[in-house]
Order: structure tokens, then C-alpha cells, then sequence
């Protein structure tokens, strides 16, 4: 990645690629969600995903095969721990 050897570059260059992609919401096709909200408040993300994308909730099988979001748990917030 480019500017990685430079942390103000590095710094930088994450504020510009944050701006950009945070103002392009006006496009009804980008749902947005974070990464925490996904784990800790898994249910009612989820729901929230699929009344947006019109998706039965029926379907959600193989609930917890791919993301389990207790194990994610354990990675919410370790940036705390280093500054």
C-alpha cells in the first residue's frame, strides 16, 4: 500500500479514501452498515439487511456457518488496546 512507510501519508491518505466513500450516500444502492453494529447487534442488523434488500428471512440458513459473530466479538475494539 502505498504511504505505508509514512505514517502522516498513511494518515492522510485513509482521511481521503473515508471522505470520498462517505459522501457518495445519496445512492439508494449502498447500504451501509459497521462492522460492530454487525457483531454486537447481529439480529437486529441482519434484519435491518434484509427488510432493505427485500429478503426473506426464511432463507437465512446456515446462520452462524460462515460469520459467527460471538467469535468476531473478541475483535471489536482491540485499537483501543494499542492506543
Amino acid at each position: 500500500m502505498l504511504g505505508i512507510m509514512n505514517v502522516q501519508s498513511f494518515i492522510t491518505r485513509q482521511k481521503v479514501y473515508y471522505q470520498r466513500t462517505n459522501s457518495s450516500t445519496d445512492d439508494d444502492r449502498i447500504i451501509r452498515i459497521k462492522y460492530e453494529d454487525l457483531v454486537l447487534s447481529y439480529e437486529s442488523t441482519v434484519e435491518y439487511l434484509f427488510q432493505r434488500l427485500n429478503i426473506d428471512p426464511k432463507n437465512h440458513f446456515k446462520k452462524n456457518v460462515y460469520f459467527d459473530p460471538n467469535r468476531s466479538s473478541r475483535n471489536v475494539g482491540l485499537w483501543r488496546k494499542i492506543c
